[in-house]
């Protein structure tokens, strides 16, 4: 992700390109050969970055099912359940991560980041949707 934008990468992983790419967007970045710094990057776009956006605690809320949103962290995604509480998506069958934010509904206050399972599989489409993929 760059200013907001995704990208995805070639076979050589030097080479990354806007996500949506297939309609015509010119944006990509070209990775020197530690994999981390940006030696040239073409960042105008033609489109909005997409939909989610990472929140000023440092999580990220992607929309999920339903047009509800899905807080993810470090690639677990948690369900909300009333103002604060957010429990793992996986809670139905004996997950207990959760997370509690305080008062103000963003900041998180408590989090219990401990799986009994894998991080699901999500594929990010050129139009900046989530498509979860079942194991």
């Amino acid at each position: 992700m760059l200013n907001g934008y995704t990208f995805a990468s070639s076979a050589s992983k030097r080479n990354w390109y806007c996500s949506k790419k297939n309609t015509g967007c010119k944006a990509k970045i070209h990775m020197a050969d530690d994999g981390v710094t940006i030696r040239e990057a073409v960042n105008e776009h033609h489109h909005k970055p997409p939909s989610y956006y990472i929140t000023k605690s440092g999580y990220m809320l992607i929309p999920g099912p339903y047009k509800h949103k899905l807080l993810m962290i470090n690639g677990f995604t948690f369900a909300q359940m009333g103002k604060r509480h957010w429990y793992c998506s996986k809670r139905k069958v004996g997950c207990k991560a959760r997370v509690k934010m305080a008062e103000d509904g963003q900041t998180i206050s408590e989090v219990i980041n401990e799986h009994d399972h894998e991080r699901p599989t999500y594929h990010v489409t050129t139009s900046g949707e989530y498509i979860f993929f079942r194991s």
